[in-house]
């Protein structure tokens, strides 16, 4: 049997029993305790910029790989936090995707899952012409 609520999704499957009504009445009595005891907890994560040096942009954005989901016990839902380890900064080229950190989803201490951050864009490196034309800005615009 499976069940919904509050966007979190439950499978419960029972084997051996005598009749079909004894099987959905186990497969409820097991759905009523997860929904009881058990909350889905999705951390909104924000962008995060890393600097990237010699790039056609300042910054790329490091973004979660997949939306994170922990499924917790309700009695630790407030015991989950999340942990960020970024490069301190990245030489272009940077390519959509490339990984740029992990985001760690912790209950207590304990790490429970790490979900990979990635540049949402990527991110060309500066070419000759490019730098010339910086060059020749600065220089017009200095006094």
């Amino acid at each position: 049997a499976t069940a919904q609520r509050d966007g979190l999704g439950l499978v419960a499957v029972v084997m051996g029993c005598a009749t079909s009504q004894d099987r959905f009445g186990a497969c409820k009595q097991l759905l009523d305790y997860g929904f009881a005891n058990f909350s889905l907890c999705a951390p909104d994560i924000a962008p995060q910029n890393i600097p990237v040096k010699l790039g056609t942009s300042q910054y790329a954005q490091a973004v979660p790989v997949q939306k994170p989901e922990l499924l917790v016990d309700k009695s630790q839902r407030d015991q989950v936090h999340t942990e960020m380890t970024l490069e301190e900064s990245v030489s272009a080229p940077v390519s959509k995707g490339q990984r740029l950190g992990t985001l760690h989803m912790k209950v207590g201490e304990q790490t429970i899952a790490q979900i990979p951050m990635i540049a949402a864009e990527a991110v060309p490196k500066l070419t000759w012409g490019d730098l010339f034309l910086m060059v020749l800005r600065r220089l017009t615009m200095a006094k």
